[in-house]
């Protein structure tokens, strides 16, 4: 990926071309045209390494509110185009949301609950192991790379909604029983998974801020992308949102920077900032 053109601008004069793990490549292009001649450029590297580009397996989206079909090809074949795609566990939204990819979560934790039915119908399990086991079993499934999403309030209630249900049939009890969520995280020893999230977030984050400048990590929290935005309220971001937590403290994003250095006090920056989310 030499030619000075491929990728899209990233920090001063470098561009970003291509996101790798292990198998999964994900190339990015400003146009068509160049799109294409990575793709090509790509197969013929793994050509001459007996590795072939599957058509089948590859898509291509364009992100941004101007939406056309984007006609790329792997050797004469079309490449489908999508709105939508999942790459390492992850929904990603040519919109850039995660409303999509935290409903999957839901739908798929939701599927590992109905599953375990038989441990929570059970009356030989205690109530404490069958508490232990949505923790470790369920939860997991919900929360995948949850340090990654800019979660919106909606989500947020959703999420927590979705714990509720779980704990309640634990507990065998319903909403007509008029018992409140916090008796029920109370008589759990559980908290909200709103709370979880942002606490996560936030710890993800001081690894981020203790970053050196040339990770892509780091350089995409700080990255300010070329052209305008529509008019309106800007979209939330993970760097709103991480500022946003910050902000509940009265920290500044520059500020975090140094703060991060100290684990232990970062720590415990991110579990008041998880609680002041909470109230």
């Amino acid at each position: 990926m030499g030619r000075s053109d491929f990728g899209i601008p990233w920090e001063g004069d470098r561009r970003l071309t291509d996101l790798d793990f292990a198998d999964d490549i994900a190339l990015t292009a400003e146009s068509q045209t160049t799109l294409q001649d990575m793709t090509t450029s790509a197969e013929t590297e793994a050509g001459k390494v007996g590795l072939r580009i599957s058509c089948q397996k590859t898509k291509v989206m364009q992100v941004g509110d101007q939406q056309t079909n984007t006609n790329l090809h792997i050797s004469g074949e079309p490449v489908e185009n999508v709105r939508q795609f999942t790459y390492l566990g992850s929904t990603m939204t040519a919109e850039g949301d995660t409303d999509t990819d935290i409903s999957a979560r839901i739908g798929k934790a939701a599927s590992v609950f109905r599953r375990m039915n038989p441990v929570w119908n059970s009356g030989k399990i205690s109530r404490v192991l069958k508490t232990k086991l949505l923790q470790s079993v369920v939860i997991p499934t919900a929360l995948y790379a949850c340090e990654t999403w800019k979660i919106t309030t909606r989500m947020r209630n959703k999420l927590d909604a979705f714990q509720q249900r779980c704990l309640r049939k634990i507990l065998h009890i319903t909403y007509r029983d008029r018992i409140t969520n916090e008796e029920v995280y109370h008589r759990t020893g559980t908290k909200p998974l709103s709370t979880t999230i942002t606490e996560r977030r936030m710890r993800y984050a001081g690894h981020v801020l203790r970053m050196t400048s040339d990770r892509h990590a780091k350089t995409s929290v700080f990255w300010k992308p070329e052209g305008k935005r529509k008019r309106g309220r800007p979209k939330l971001t993970w760097r709103r949102a991480l500022q946003k937590d910050l902000e509940s403290k009265g920290i500044t994003l520059k500020d975090a920077e140094s703060l991060a250095e100290d684990r232990t006090e970062w720590r415990r920056l991110a579990a008041q900032c998880a609680l002041h989310g909470r109230n």
